[in-house]
């Protein structure tokens, strides 16, 4: 645990928002010292009023943990804590209770990490029958990864939630390994508010570069900061908080945190005596600072109970012995090499699960109430699996030819894909490996009804369509897949060596697949759009306008000497005439059979000898030729207003025009049985209808009567039965209707 104010400084040196790397891509090829607490108290074993019984549900949280990272290949060593490890305080219901202040009730101390025996045996046996290696030191377990990271450099990294790690000497620290991008627990009490992501993240903390670039506490501040605070030996001096210790930790004259480091750091038997009145005094010095100069160090003057004249010191300050468990953490500094050795499950470049008796660990698991799993064989069979897929693709070789073939049919690489990280700002790539059962003792035959899905769910109906339920449909590459290879697993490609057997056979099926998608894309038949968008003219008029024959051949070309195309005999004839579209009369010789138009509109038949016989047609002249003589046709001159006043009359007049002294045309007579459209009654409507109409009648009368006083005089020499209308002349010289067309006007 530490002290939990600790993390909130380097949260402050670190930038925003902190940066957070796939598990898979951080630790490949670092060896982890891993602290068990927080692993265990992540999984639920430090439940209160948690019996052996009800070990099922932490086991679980345990195993896919152990999952998670032996899933990966990593190198990690697991440190449990020892018996001699000191007693933590865990602070009670009054926040601010110091060891000397209160009854017992209000400060707990408790062996906050000691699981009682049967627990460990049960922890220690499954990890035995999973073939995974650690640790029981003396005392600290987040002291001893220190030690090996830090001293015996037997590690590169701690993977630890404790703050204490920073006093024992680590530095560079792992934690919140989560499911999210920001920067939380598994307990965390915010994790609920963030999605999680499919892979696992964590966050690196290098403290050297904190210290030395981002203005982080150095050891000896932190030492003093963790005392004035309280971790997991004290409570804390009473009224000095984050604020007022940070304050204290850094100021540089006087330097209380090298005056504290320089008491303890060489403390032993002879000298201890002494080095209790120097820390006394170390006491009284720092309290009275603080009442002489309130006001510069906290901003205020504090002239109450925490800095009152009467009193010499804070209170809650721990003793020598509670101190010295800072600097000098009990454990024991031996370490047996034997436990990293490459036979285990929790070593990289090691197989591990050769050494595992799966029916063992089935009994074992089963002994317990493992929970909501339902189906205890798809669920073993899947997390065994899982766990050492990758470690059997990358450690077992095939030597021979055979045995290369033998373990393409075991497992086959048959999809890639890639999620974007944002924190990263780049995609993490995957490869999707389906597999067969090739563990021994891990049976499992998957039904029609099982499906991919979490084993915890009742399982539903496979969406994969059998061939056989339907017969008429070919199953594709996809469907073959899942019937020869029926589990799956998502792999980082970071994890498998592009030189592999499974990758180079997935990029050799991905070129021929690539390929014959070209080829069929090529014989695909076009749209008639698309190929009226590539059409190209392949065949022009430029070809016609080279040859000899053409009205437009130059005249350097017809001055050149005679060729095939061009014969001597009709040279002048194909004299180009300039500025004309026709040329001129030719003189033609005799047996030419070409047809030439003349002026006097005579066909005359020229020969020419055969060899010079040409098809061409050559345009002499134009020609005025007489319209052809129409036959006679009659229809009717008079507008609709006229030939109203006609109907009904015992005689019908008729408009004759000659356009021409060939051509007369004679309007037909009007029958008298069926009225004009403009007569009948039952064409007329509302009133309205009725006046629009008249309106539009007078109009055309009107225009009817200036067209004719606009005739000049000179129409009367025309044919008295040309015109069906009766005109007369009045007094005036002008030309009107009769009365009768009056009485229509009035209608």
């Amino acid at each position: 645990m530490g002290v939990p104010q600790v993390w909130k400084v380097v949260r402050e040196c670190q930038p925003d928002p902190v940066p957070r790397f796939p598990v898979s891509t951080v630790l490949r090829d670092k060896r982890i010292a891993i602290d068990v607490y927080h692993i265990l108290f992540e999984c639920g074993f430090f439940n209160r009023g948690l019996q052996p019984s009800e070990l099922g549900r932490p086991l679980i949280n345990l195993l896919h943990r152990m999952k998670e990272l032996i899933s990966l290949d990593l190198w990690f060593l697991l440190v449990f804590d020892g018996d001699n490890k000191p007693a933590k305080i865990r602070r009670g219901p009054v926040g601010e209770v110091t060891q000397s202040a209160g009854p017992l009730d209000e400060v707990e101390i408790i062996e906050a990490t000691r699981l009682d025996d049967p627990f460990l045996r049960i922890i220690h046996k499954l990890l035995d029958m999973l073939n995974i290696s650690s640790v029981t030191t003396t005392g600290e377990g987040e002291a001893f990864c220190c030690y090996l990271q830090n001293d015996l450099h037997t590690v590169d990294c701690v993977w630890s939630n404790d703050s204490d790690c920073f006093i024992f000497g680590g530095t560079q620290i792992l934690r919140n390994f989560s499911k999210q991008l920001e920067d939380v627990g598994v307990t965390s009490e915010h994790n609920k508010y963030f999605n999680k992501e499919k892979t696992n993240f964590i966050t690196t903390v290098d403290y050297n570069d904190l210290v030395k670039n981002h203005g982080m506490l150095n050891r000896k501040q932190l030492l003093l900061f963790s005392v004035l605070l309280g971790g997991d030996y004290n409570t804390g001096v009473k009224g000095l908080g984050k604020i007022k210790g940070l304050k204290i930790v850094q100021m540089a004259d006087p330097d209380f945190s090298g005056q504290f480091y320089d008491i303890f750091h060489d403390i032993n038997e002879s000298n201890k005596d002494a080095k209790e009145i120097a820390y006394l005094k170390f006491q009284m010095d720092l309290f009275h600072y603080c009442q002489t100069h309130s006001k510069d160090l906290f901003g205020r003057n504090y002239t109450g109970a925490l800095l009152h004249k009467d009193k010499v010191g804070f209170d809650g300050w721990p003793t020598i012995d509670i101190v010295l468990h800072y600097f000098r953490p009990s454990m024991s500094k031996t370490f047996d090499p034997r436990v990293i050795l490459s036979t285990f499950s929790n070593i990289s470049h090691a197989k591990g699960y050769d050494k595992i008796n799966f029916q063992e660990l089935r009994t074992m698991l089963q002994s317990f109430n493992l929970g909501n799993i339902t189906h205890f064989d798809k669920w073993f069979h899947e997390t065994m699996h899982e766990m050492f897929l990758l470690k059997y693709i990358l450690y077992e070789h095939p030597g021979t030819e055979d045995d290369s073939h033998a373990f393409q049919k075991m497992m086959k690489i048959t999809e890639e894909k890639s999620s974007f990280v944002s924190n990263l700002n780049r995609k993490v790539s995957y490869w999707k490996v389906r597999y067969n059962t090739f563990l021994n003792g891990v049976e499992y035959t998957p039904t029609s009804t099982s499906t991919a899905s979490s084993p915890s769910k009742t399982p539903s109906r496979s969406p994969v369509r059998s061939p056989a339920r339907s017969p008429n449909r070919s199953p594709s590459k996809r469907q073959l897949d899942i019937m020869e290879y029926p589990f799956s697993m998502w792999i980082d490609q970071n994890c498998i060596p592009d030189t592999h057997v499974l990758v180079q056979d997935f990029q050799e099926r991905q070129a021929v697949s690539e390929e014959e998608e070209r080829l069929k894309q090529s014989r695909k038949r076009m749209s008639p759009k698309k190929r009226l968008n590539a059409y190209k003219q392949s065949n022009t008029l430029d070809a016609f306008f080279k040859k000899s024959t053409s009205p437009l051949v130059s005249k350097s070309a017809q001055s050149q000497p005679a060729t095939p195309s061009i014969p001597k005999a009709r040279a002048a004839t194909l004299t180009p005439v300039k500025r004309q579209l026709f040329v001129a009369d030719p003189e033609v010789s005799e047996g030419d059979s070409s047809l030439v138009i003349t002026k006097e509109n005579e066909a005359k038949e020229i020969t020419v000898p055969e060899e010079e016989q040409d098809d061409s047609l050559v345009i002499i002249d134009e020609v005025e030729v007489d319209p052809p003589a129409l036959p006679e046709t009659t229809y009717i001159r008079s507008s609709p207003t006229k030939r109203l006043k006609t109907v009904g009359t015992p005689t019908q007049q008729h408009t004759t025009i000659t356009s021409s002294p060939s051509i007369t045309r004679t309007a037909p007579k009007l029958s008298p049985k069926k009225l004009p459209f403009l007569a009948r009654s039952d064409t007329f409507g509302s009133k309205g209808s009725k006046r629009s109409l008249l309106s539009a009648i007078e109009s055309e009368v009107d225009q009817v009567v200036r067209e004719m006083n606009t005739s000049s005089s000179s129409s009367s020499r025309s044919t008295s039965n040309a015109s069906t209308a009766t005109v007369t002349t009045d007094s005036s010289g002008q030309k009107g209707f009769n009365d009768s067309d009056d009485m229509f006007l009035e209608l």
